[in-house]
């Protein structure tokens, strides 16, 4: 008989080892805590309105944040080359920035880099400012005779991207290649 107790208190004590090895973590993991307070509000409405004014034949982009979060803003203009006898110069003064990659055979890409916010736009606010040296300018030159200027225009196609922010406070753009891990 002193055996087969022996034999089972090391079971039951194998048994209780192996438990108490396997709960400590188990519970450390249950009972961790964390807490906070205050609140944070998160929008996810987010919208802009693109403007083409015409002046002669220029063209004058203006866009407006006409959502309820900060927005980023590029614009592709797709036709905006010299072809048929008319120039077209693109003029984003220091507000729009166009890196030589972005530009294909009949389009470009322009990204709003202007304001206090480093490219930002924030609700109800515009890439125009009073003294209109935040609109990006397409500048069409044509010739006199406007016989061949029948078949010309640019398209102007906005993109509004929502903005996160990083731990330092720098704002970037949720854009659609970047959440689907395309480059």
């Amino acid at each position: 008989m002193t055996k087969i107790s022996k034999r089972t208190i090391l079971i039951v004590m194998a048994s209780l080892l192996a438990l108490v090895v396997c709960a400590v973590p188990a519970y450390a993991y249950f009972t961790d805590t964390a807490s906070a307070s205050g609140e944070k509000n998160i929008v996810l409405k987010y919208d802009g309105d693109i403007d083409e004014a015409l002046s002669g034949l220029d063209k004058l982009i203006t866009v407006t944040n006409k959502g309820e979060s900060d927005i980023m803003v590029d614009v592709r203009l797709v036709g905006a080359y010299s072809h048929n006898g008319v120039t077209v110069s693109v003029n984003g003064n220091d507000a729009w920035t166009c890196p030589s990659e972005s530009i294909g055979t009949d389009s470009q890409v322009w990204t709003y880099v202007g304001g206090n916010n480093e490219g930002v736009l924030k609700p109800g606010e515009s890439t125009n400012d009073a003294s209109g040296n935040r609109t990006l300018v397409v500048d069409v030159e044509a010739p006199e005779d406007l016989s061949e200027f029948s078949n010309f225009n640019i398209v102007v196609v906005g993109h509004y991207y929502p903005v996160y922010y990083d731990d330092q406070g720098n704002p970037h753009a949720y854009k659609a290649s970047e959440i689907e891990g395309e480059n």
